[in-house]
């Protein structure tokens, strides 16, 4: 669940951070409650990689990948049935974002994943490359 919540998390609030589709402006509150409520979760998720020691493990992007499907299927189908809009998947935000780079619905679904396969795969090379450079120790 940790490795879940660290790609899951950092991608989806980093983006959320830089590309926010607010209704209110400063200084209203709910202003204040997207970006403290975002950045809490980097942190949450930050202290739970780094500080708990609770690293991505092998195989941690296809698990990521596999419930990340999930979710996007879920989602998509649940939109469509209670005529929302979770994730963006059935209509872009009446606001400029990043998706109005992505191409047209449908187009931009699969844009939306190509995005989040390179996220999480981007997220992971930092424990790749302490995988690859610890040396075990050996005792003779």
């Amino acid at each position: 669940m940790s490795e879940l919540s660290y790609f899951w998390v950092l991608s989806g609030s980093i983006h959320a951070l830089l590309t926010p589709n607010l209704g209110e402006t400063f200084p209203q509150l709910s202003f204040f409650l997207f970006f403290v409520g975002h950045l809490g979760l980097v942190a949450a998720s930050l202290y739970i990689v780094f500080a708990l020691n609770l690293i991505p493990r092998q195989g941690a992007i296809l698990r990521t990948l596999f419930y990340s499907e999930i979710y996007f299927v879920s989602a998509l189908v649940l939109d469509f049935l209670i005529d929302a809009n979770y994730g963006y998947l059935r209509f872009k935000p009446s606001k400029g974002s990043f998706l109005d780079y992505l191409g047209d619905w449908p187009i931009y679904l699969f844009s939306i994943q190509i995005l989040g396969i390179s996220s999480i795969i981007a997220l992971y090379i930092p424990f790749l490359i302490k995988s690859k450079t610890l040396k075990p120790n050996i005792i003779e």
